[in-house]
């Protein structure tokens, strides 16, 4: 299983990137020989109100079926992580099992 984090305007610092690998063996580990490619965006975004909130996209490449593709946006970067994490979990769950 392939990981790859990438910043769009947030800095993907090793100790970032070490946990959103970390989080995605935890939650997906299960699902290792199906998941192809695990491909993680982080983000600035514009929240209701004007204020900054974080936005971690997963998109989940699968072998034989179309990819998963979860968006959570929270006021903290490892918040969103981890919501998105148990969602993008969850929804592997749904499909693969």
């Amino acid at each position: 299983m392939e990981i790859r984090t990438i910043g769009s305007g947030i800095d993907v610092d090793s100790a970032l990137d070490a946990y959103v690998k970390r989080r995605i063996h935890f939650a997906l580990g299960r699902f290792s020989n199906r998941v192809e490619r695990v491909s993680v965006v982080l983000s600035h975004e514009n929240g209701p109100n004007g204020g900054m909130v974080k936005t971690c996209c997963f998109r989940v490449r699968l072998r034989g079926l179309p990819a998963v593709v979860i968006k959570q946006a929270d006021f903290d970067v490892r918040s969103a992580i981890d919501r998105a994490v148990n969602r993008i979990g969850c929804a592997l769950a749904i499909r693969l099992l």
